[in-house]
């Protein structure tokens, strides 16, 4: 794993700026999945390479594309305040997240608790908006933990977003969906 994806990240650097976005996202998001975090001669990461070309496509990026980049760098927890903030600056100003699927608030928010990233207006915009929801059915029992998870970590306490999830999930014919982990965290 190290060789392979250390020879994709000497190769790419150079090339990062052709980089479409979904092509950079999907990049960001096999090193997360690799768990892999290349380190250049020069003291510098491939995520640290990587941030430099996402800050500047931000407005480019799909909802899965944003949402698959944060918990890349969050998966090898690599903190880096400017894309962060960036990204959650970019959510916020979204008339709605109508466009995100729960999976993608879930991984968002995931990751700012995961890496202790402050952004309480992105915390706020993705509670108000579930909250808003006419029905969580599209929501997996994953998603759910996470999202309770990612609140109570990063001590943003919205306690209308914990009653329209604990609502959801008492009316649900049974909790055989949850893994242990997920019932745990929950």
């Amino acid at each position: 794993k190290q060789f392979i994806f250390g020879c994709i990240a000497e190769a790419s650097r150079p090339l990062l700026a052709e980089f479409r976005a979904r092509e950079l996202s999907n990049l960001i998001y096999a090193f997360g999945l690799a768990e892999y975090n290349h380190e250049f001669k020069d003291g510098s990461t491939i995520f640290d390479i990587f941030a430099v070309d996402a800050i500047s496509n931000l407005e480019n990026f799909e909802p899965q594309g944003v949402s698959n980049i944060l918990w890349a760098y969050a998966n090898v927890k690599a903190k880096h305040s400017e894309l962060f903030n960036g990204a959650g600056d970019r959510i916020i100003v979204h008339k709605d997240l109508s466009e995100y699927k729960p999976q993608e608030l879930s991984n968002t928010v995931w990751a700012y608790a995961t890496l202790e990233t402050s952004h309480p207006l992105l915390f706020k915009k993705v509670a108000d908006h579930i909250i808003a929801l006419e029905s969580l059915a599209t929501f997996w029992p994953q998603a759910l933990s996470n999202i309770v998870w990612a609140y109570a970590t990063a001590k943003e306490p919205h306690p209308k977003l914990f009653k329209k999830l604990a609502d959801h999930i008492v009316t649900l014919d049974n909790l055989r969906a949850f893994e242990a982990q997920a019932l745990s965290n929950t």
